[in-house]
C-alpha cells in the first residue's frame, strides 16, 4: 500500500478530517514510526530486507616518516600522504607499545590525536596507522554474516570480551578469522560538492561536478532544500537512485549527503593485506516521503500491522484507553508474522566445528 493510502486508512480509522494538512503530517509520522518499529526494532531477521555486501579490508599504513613532540597531539609527517579516512584509525610511533587514536585529518603530513604523546620528542620515526575498526553503509541495520572467499567460508562471531580474552594482541597482523560486532561510527561525513538535480514524483538524482561513487553509500540521508531523501544505491559519480521519490523538482541545487549511525565490527587478525570480505545483513528501513509512490520495503501482509501499530500510538497521544487493546492487537499481529517467517533468532549462539573448505564462501 502506498504511503498516502496508508495515511488515509489511518485518518478514517480515528474518525478524522483527512484534507487538514497538520492531521496527515501526524499520521504520517505515525506510519512512519509504526513501520520503522517493526523493520528495525525488532528481534527479527526479515527475509525481505536481507542483503548482501563486501567490503576491502586495509592494511597498515607506514609510508614516509614522522615527527613527535611529547605533550603535543600533532603527528608531522614526511613523504606522508595522510588522509581524511584516517580519522579513527590508531597511530603508533617506532619503538612504542601505544596506540593513539587519530581525530583529525589536517593535511596529507599532519594528523591530531586524541592524546598528548608520552614518548620522548624525535624525529624521522618509522610508524604504523591500524585501522582497528571497520563501519558498514548507513542502510546497514544488522549483519547476519560475515564471509571469507579464502577461509572456511565465514569469519567467526565473538563478542568484544572473548576477541580480546582470547587475542592478547588485536593489532597482530594476519589473515583475519574472527569479528566482533561494535559500535557506530563518530566520525560520520558529509558530503557536498557539485549540485543536484531532482524531478518531482521521481527517484532518480543526477549531479553536476559530483563524485559519489567514493563518497556516498546506500540508505545515506540526502537533504535538499527543505526535503529529505535516503540513497537507495550509487549507480554512478553523477547518479543516485533514492528509496524515496522526491517531493519537489530541484534544479542544480546545493545539497548534504550524511552518514547516520554506521554500525561497526572490528578483525582479527588486523588484515596484512587487502581482502574482499562478503557479508549479510539486514537492513534498515527508512521514512516514507513522497505520499503518491513511496511505499513500505515490507510486503503488503505487514501493512495491517503498520496501521495498527501507528493507530495505537496516536490514542495513546490523546489518552483514549481504546490504545490498549490496538497495541495487544499491534503486538499479536507482528508476532504472527514472525512465526510466519520461521527466522526468529536462536535463544543463545551456537558454535559449531570449523572444517576446512577453502574457498568456500555460501
Amino acid at each position: 500500500m502506498f504511503y498516502g493510502k496508508l495515511i488515509d486508512e489511518l485518518v478514517s480509522r480515528l474518525k478524522l478530517n483527512p484534507d487538514t494538512s497538520n492531521i496527515r503530517a501526524i499520521a504520517g509520522t505515525k506510519i512512519n514510526n509504526a513501520y520503522k518499529e517493526i523493520g528495525n526494532i525488532t528481534p527479527v531477521n526479515w527475509p525481505e530486507l536481507e542483503r548482501y555486501g563486501e567490503i576491502i579490508t586495509v592494511p597498515n599504513y607506514a609510508t614516509g616518516t614522522v615527527s613527535i613532540a611529547q605533550n603535543s597531539r600533532t603527528v608531522t609527517g614526511s613523504n606522508t600522504v595522510f588522509t581524511v579516512d584516517m580519522e579513527g584509525r590508531f597511530f603508533q610511533p617506532s619503538g612504542s607499545a601505544n596506540w593513539y587514536k587519530i581525530i583529525k585529518f589536517v593535511s596529507a603530513t599532519e594528523l591530531t590525536l586524541l592524546s598528548p604523546i608520552i614518548e620522548s620528542s624525535n624525529s624521522g620515526l618509522s610508524y604504523t596507522i591500524w585501522k582497528r575498526f571497520y563501519y558498514l553503509p548507513t542502510e546497514v541495520g544488522r549483519i547476519i554474516q560475515i564471509g571469507s572467499w579464502i577461509r572456511d567460508g565465514e569469519l567467526t562471531e565473538l563478542t568484544q570480551n572473548s576477541l580480546h580474552s582470547s587475542n592478547a594482541n588485536l593489532s597482530l597482523t594476519g589473515e583475519p578469522c574472527e569479528f566482533s560486532p561494535y559500535g557506530v561510527d563518530p566520525f560520520e561525513h558529509t558530503y557536498s560538492t557539485g549540485s543536484v538535480s531532482l524531478t518531482k514524483d521521481n527517484n532518480l538524482m543526477t549531479g553536476s561536478g559530483t563524485l559519489w561513487l567514493n563518497n556516498v553509500d546506500a540508505g545515506d540521508l540526502v537533504t535538499v532544500g527543505n526535503n529529505r531523501y535516503r540513497v537507495k544505491r550509487v549507480e554512478s559519480d553523477t547518479s543516485i537512485r533514492l528509496i524515496n521519490y522526491a517531493s519537489a523538482d530541484a534544479s542544480a541545487e546545493t545539497y548534504t549527503i550524511n552518514k547516520e549511525q554506521n554500525i561497526g565490527f572490528q578483525l582479527w587478525w588486523n588484515p596484512d593485506s587487502a581482502y574482499l570480505l562478503p557479508y549479510r545483513f539486514r537492513k534498515r528501513v527508512f521514512d516514507m516521503v513522497n505520499e503518491t509512490y513511496d511505499s513500505p520495503e515490507l510486503p503488503e501482509k505487514f501493512d495491517k500491522a503498520i496501521l495498527d501499530g501507528a493507530e495505537a500510538d496516536r490514542l495513546a497521544d490523546l489518552d483514549d484507553g481504546k490504545w490498549v487493546n490496538k497495541q495487544a492487537l499491534y503486538s499479536a499481529r507482528v508476532r504472527d508474522l514472525k512465526n510466519s517467517q520461521f527466522v526468529s533468532n536462536a535463544p543463545s549462539k551456537q558454535l559449531r566445528p570449523r572444517i576446512t573448505n577453502r574457498g568456500g564462501y555460501i
